[in-house]
């Protein structure tokens, strides 16, 4: 079955990943060096996870392009392939569009979703989408391996690039994944946060948050903590820490890379503190201020001094001991010490450490000399961070807006950069191209990619260039973005979902919340320090988004 899927992005996107050509220096180029070195035996994530990093190496920013299809044996193998490529290229700093554009070509060009794609009617959809390439593309089953492979064309000189082929070992973690395909793990959010006082209908204070990931967090010392990853979730229980989902880079910790469809315990100590999950790699603080990283530690991400392979199990990150906040991101790391430093390491595709320059980096280095930073969030490439009066700064790509700065969407700011005046911020959460916050006076605010109606204003397309209020309600207390969705809770126990083609709406009435993360999929905590999980897979069950599912640690 072949499914018709549509990006439009900046820079040359999803399945140009495998090429390992160029057309005429007149063209964008439609390939990476890095790419001509992927050898067969991969799994389907590894393959996915460093082609993109070979083309975005490679590739010029503000070329504009559109996958319209992908062949596969099902629709859904197709969407997760799809999507995996299009969180990984994000995370290099090319914009992505929302999936529903697809639903626009197809009404309006007429053609079918599924069957083959001419290349003529390929061109037509990239004409309609802006797109200067056109890209499609096909897994094959061959039985003992997968082959993936793809074709890019030029749309107006209909210049034809064929890829090179690229086995896919069909080994256990890709038949794992392929049947837990009705639902993504459940990826997970960080730590509870006690409600603060306050009505929907006053202004109320709301204390500055602590932490990091892609959502605001509790200080070092609270004893719940969960956080969702790109496909696996970890959590801490009482200071035992648990994992389950994805493991293809080992960023479960477990000493393996076995995935899992239900939590397990990552070795027996018991002062976890704080976690955050990123796309392949996993970050998190002990009670006594040591850091610990695990999984991918593509481009030094881990922070051990590596640039490549994986860190199975969780390890320290050098030996300081007064960590209070870290927050795993797509491709990098940012923290803060309890001395007020900021520091960061990871990839700095378009800047997203903050750094003043391109360089990736193996270990934390430490972001300009001020000590007053009080929490900062790693989204897909860029960085937000607030001082301890209250000031919001922002650095990385703002193809999407997602800075907050209104300048238009094809900048990049290597350094942190002040956004709006004011002091009154109290939590902000980065996601893979949009942006949400809390001011201290319990209102909500968001900006970035609009696409499906990320940042809640009311619409369902284009870029949200400055903070805007969502609605007139105050009374917010923790609110995480994830892949152009967001959610966030009330201090009434409430708990809130937008984007993916939906406003603002209440979901799961019947428990009161204190903390939410979003993904894909959205995770929560209760009052009660419970874990809840909204969609993805839970114990090797698929949990519903409307009837959430209680994830059993013990």
């Amino acid at each position: 079955m072949k499914k018709i899927f549509t990006i439009a992005a900046p820079a040359l996107v999803a399945l140009t990943v495998f090429f390992a050509a160029s057309c005429a220096s007149t063209e964008p180029t439609l390939g990476g060096g890095a790419v001509e070195q992927i050898v067969g035996g991969l799994t389907l994530l590894e393959a996915i996870e460093l082609a993109a990093e070979g083309l975005a190496t490679g590739l010029p920013h503000g070329t504009r392009m559109a996958v319209v299809a992908f062949e596969s044996e099902s629709d859904r193998l197709s969407d997760f392939i799809m999507d995996e490529l299009a969180a990984a290229l994000i995370g290099h700093g090319i914009e992505v569009a929302d999936r529903q554009n697809l639903e626009l070509v197809s009404r309006e060009l007429d053609f079918q979703m599924t069957g083959a794609v001419s290349d003529e009617t390929a061109m037509s959809v990239g004409r309609f989408l802006g797109a200067e390439v056109v890209i499609t593309g096909q897994l094959l089953n061959l039985g003992a391996v997968r082959r993936l492979s793809a074709n890019a064309i030029h749309v107006e000189t209909a210049t034809r690039v064929s890829a090179p082929r690229f086995d896919v070992q069909n080994n256990v973690a890709l038949q794992n994944m392929i049947a837990a395909l009705g639902g993504r793990p459940v990826q997970t959010a960080p730590a509870v946060q006690q409600p603060a006082a306050g009505t929907q209908g006053a202004p109320q204070p709301v204390t500055a948050a602590v932490g990091g990931a892609r959502e605001a967090v509790p200080a070092v010392g609270v004893s719940s903590s969960v956080s969702m990853g790109r496909q696996h979730t970890v959590a801490i229980t009482g200071g035992a820490l648990w994992a389950w989902g994805s493991n293809w880079a080992g960023q479960l910790g477990d000493g393996t890379t076995g995935n899992r469809n239900a939590p397990v315990r990552i070795g027996t100590e018991a002062n976890w503190s704080y976690v955050s999950a990123g796309n392949s790699h996993t970050v998190a603080i002990r009670t006594d201020g040591t850091l610990w990283t695990w999984g991918s530690n593509m481009n030094g991400r881990t922070g051990h001094g590596m640039i490549a392979g994986n860190t199975l199990a969780p390890a320290q990150v050098g030996t300081a001991t007064n960590w209070v906040s870290v927050s795993a991101g797509d491709a990098h790391t940012v923290a803060v010490r309890a001395d007020g430093t900021l520091w960061a390491w990871g990839s700095n595709e378009g800047n997203r450490l903050g750094d003043g320059t391109s360089t990736h980096r193996n270990t934390p280095t430490r972001i300009g000399s001020d000590a007053n930073w009080v929490t900062a969030s790693a989204g897909g490439a860029h960085t937000l961070a607030i001082r301890t009066d209250g000031s919001l700064w922002a650095w990385g790509n703002n193809l999407s807006s997602q800075l907050g700065v209104d300048e238009g969407r094809r900048n990049f700011h290597s350094t942190p950069t002040h956004i709006q005046p004011g002091t009154t911020w109290a939590s902000v959460s980065a996601g893979v191209s949009i942006t949400v916050a809390i001011k201290t006076d319990g209102s909500l605010w968001a900006w970035g990619n609009n696409d499906g109606g990320g940042t809640g204003r009311g619409s369902l397309a284009g870029n949200t260039r400055i903070p805007t209020r969502i609605g007139g309600d105050y009374g917010w207390v923790s609110v995480s973005a994830g892949n152009n969705r967001a959610a966030a809770t009330k201090a009434d126990g409430s708990l809130w979902n937008w984007g993916n083609r939906a406003l603002p709406h209440r979901i799961a009435p019947t428990t009161r919340w204190a903390f939410v993360s979003i993904d894909q999929d959205i995770a929560a905590i209760g009052e009660d320090g419970s874990v809840w999980a909204f969609g993805g897979v839970v114990s090797g069950a698929r949990a519903s988004r409307n009837n959430p599912t209680r994830v059993a640690l013990r």
